[in-house]
């Protein structure tokens, strides 16, 4: 989401592992991210977080690497809340 605006909203599926979730944002800004995983019957939403895309031309690799720690503290979290 971007100014309460959803850009993207999709269903992926992932096998036995992580899932990489790869998107080109046309527009800098701040966008929030919703991610929400479904095992078996239970749903489960870890908290939401925020990037910030900036201007081509500046370093995308921290903004990057701050979407993966995201996505991978998303599911280390499934991985726990899934053992309780």
């Amino acid at each position: 989401m971007k100014n309460d605006e959803i850009i993207l909203k999709k269903e992926f599926k992932a096998e036995n592992g992580i899932l990489s979730i790869k998107h080109k944002f046309n527009n800098p800004g701040l966008y929030e991210i919703f991610l929400d995983f479904k095992i078996g019957n239970k749903s489960y939403a870890p908290e939401d977080f925020l990037i910030e895309v900036k201007e081509k031309g500046q370093n995308p690799v921290f903004d990057i690497v701050i979407l993966i720690i995201g996505i991978l503290i998303g599911a280390i979290l499934m991985k726990l809340i899934k053992i309780k």
